[in-house]
């Protein structure tokens, strides 16, 4: 199981959604602004965070 949270800088607004399956993809609804995106892979003896910043026009 892989989950994604978001948190959109500019405006405040947050989210998170559950992916699993072979190729992951979600679409978030963050809006326009300066976004941070977290991955966290559970469900297994290793646990793998990711992090990212991007921005959303």
């Amino acid at each position: 199981m892989i989950d994604v949270g978001w948190l959109n800088l500019s405006s405040r607004a947050s989210g998170s959604t559950p992916m699993s399956g072979g190729y992951p993809e979600a679409v978030l609804p963050t809006g326009t602004g300066q976004v941070v995106v977290v991955v966290v892979q559970t469900g297994s003896s290793f646990v793998t965070p990711g992090v990212a910043t991007v921005y959303v026009p």
